[in-house]
């Protein structure tokens, strides 16, 4: 039986690293070589480490990277994103274990609380230049005056907003049906904050800054950015998915 249930998992971590692939590398914006992508090619990552713990989370973040990389070479190889791609699959099982265990202690989920605090630090920086170099093409500029900062923040805050009421609403909706293991889509999404602020916000930046001379607080702005904008998508794909084995009863 443990036997067949290794056998089960490794099918399965051989599926997401296959996906992971084909949306890293065909479904991505800009397509090229780019600083700075928006992706869903971390999703089965994340939701390895979810659904079968950190090990296996881990292995198919390094699968994903290593085969991606020597099926579709672009450039030389780094080890950079390698390990992010690993920090993809092992952060998400060890901070899913904890919220799982904690969340009923906590009256307000603290998903809330952190989307406004990475808005908040987005707009603050957003608020101190006068120019922003586009992510996708460092050769256009564009010049801050002040109308233009007043018209971003007040779309930004409302969409940001509208993040906090669909999660909101989704989990009270959710709250009178079945769900995967007692988790609502707020806890999937804490994961997901929690795992690219330390990947993407934190460390990426980092490397980005001293091997291709990116400035720092830029890097880390546009990746809250880019955390911001595809969260609730990222959010309901996990949640449905996860959704969906927890309904089929495979014991993973």
């Amino acid at each position: 039986m443990r036997n067949k249930k290794h056998l089960l998992r490794i099918t399965i971590s051989a599926l997401f690293i296959a996906i992971s692939i084909v949306l890293t590398r065909f479904f991505v914006f800009p397509y090229g070589p780019t600083f700075f992508r928006l992706t869903l090619g971390n999703v089965p990552i994340i939701l390895g480490g979810i659904l079968m713990g950190p090990i296996y989370g881990a292995l198919i973040g390094f699968g994903a990277d290593i085969v991606g990389a020597t099926l579709f070479p672009s450039g030389n190889f780094l080890i950079f994103p390698m390990i992010s791609s690993i920090f993809y699959g092992a952060i998400p099982g060890l901070v899913f274990m904890v919220l799982r265990k904690y969340r009923t202690k906590i009256r307000l989920p603290l998903v809330y609380p952190s989307i406004a605090v990475l808005y908040l630090l987005g707009a603050i920086y957003f608020l101190l230049q006068s120019t922003l170099t586009n992510p996708f093409d460092r050769q256009v500029t564009y010049t801050l005056t002040p109308m233009v900062k007043v018209i971003s923040l007040i779309v930004s805050a409302l969409l940001v907003a509208g993040l906090l009421v669909a999660l909101f609403f989704t989990d009270r909706r959710l709250k009178l049906k079945d769900s995967y293991q007692n988790v609502l889509p707020s806890d999937f999404a804490m994961t997901i904050i929690i795992t690219e602020l330390i990947v993407d916000v934190i460390y990426t930046p980092i490397w980005k800054h001293y091997f291709f001379g990116l400035p720092y607080l830029f890097a880390l702005f546009i990746h809250i950015l880019i955390l911001l904008t595809l969260l609730i998508l990222k959010t309901s794909l996990i949640n449905l998915i996860a959704y969906s084995f927890n309904k089929s009863k495979i014991e993973i």
